[in-house]
């Protein structure tokens, strides 16, 4: 999974929950993002265009067996290669991932050079 751990930002997408039931709204997110304990939910201060707003953010749960701990990039993206979840193979959430950052103007290094590394790693399975 890509997750932020702590002292960690992002750029990405604040969704506004609109609507009578915020609850109902929320709650598939919320089984997604929660299955397996892999996260802990924060309000956060996030700065949107029109201003600072309170946000629910899903960060790296360190108390989860799911936490590997800090880990270099060769190492995040063997785990990437070959991961899979049951929403299905971790390199396709993290293509699905960079390319929807890409249509957002969003580039992050990070994310791009995981992107080349798991590709490669891929190559080799598939040819190897």
């Amino acid at each position: 999974m890509l997750a932020l751990d702590r002292a960690g930002s992002c750029r990405g997408v604040a969704f506004r929950l609109d609507g009578h039931d915020a609850h109902a709204t929320l709650m598939p997110v919320w089984r997604r993002e929660m299955k397996g304990q892999g996260y802990v939910a924060r309000w956060v201060a996030v700065a949107t265009d029109r201003g600072p707003v309170t946000a629910l953010t899903f960060v790296a749960n360190h108390a989860s067996d799911r936490y590997t701990g800090r880990l270099d990039e060769a190492a995040i993206a063997d785990r990437i290669a070959t991961g899979c979840g049951h929403l299905g193979p971790s390199a396709e959430y993290l293509l699905h991932t960079v390319a929807a950052c890409a249509e957002l103007g969003i580039h992050d290094p990070h994310l791009w050079r995981l992107q080349a590394l798991v590709a490669e790693r891929l190559e080799v399975c598939a040819t190897g």
